[in-house]
């Protein structure tokens, strides 16, 4: 990945651009982080209207009751944190593709 150089992505032929994520204008990468934005909101209404909220809210209040009447609680919270760590990579690599270059200064520096 090019180490503490970081990583550049080659450039997609011309024609090419909408399957290598690759744009000219900003108007573009404004709809894809509106569309990903609006995919997040369907994702957190479906986990707010499930099962799972209520599992999550039995967990916050205290994880030993929530086990006892029968919720899984590691179950639970590697479910959350999977939807979770999808979303933030899905936004990651889109934000390193707008980018075209990233290198840990530039994603985590001080």
């Amino acid at each position: 990945t090019g180490g503490s150089l970081g990583y550049t992505p080659q450039r997609a032929p011309s024609g090419k651009g909408l399957f290598a994520l690759q744009f000219d204008d900003k108007i573009t990468w404004y709809l894809i982080a509106l569309a990903v934005w609006a995919f997040g909101l369907v994702i957190w209404r479906a986990i707010d209207r499930s099962m799972i909220r209520h599992a999550m809210e039995a967990i916050s209040e205290d994880e030993d009751a929530a086990a006892a009447a029968g919720v899984n609680v590691t179950a639970e919270k590697l479910k959350i944190t999977l939807i979770s760590a999808l979303m933030t990579a899905l936004s990651g690599a889109l934000y390193c593709q707008y980018q075209m270059f990233i290198s840990p200064d530039t994603v985590s520096g001080i």
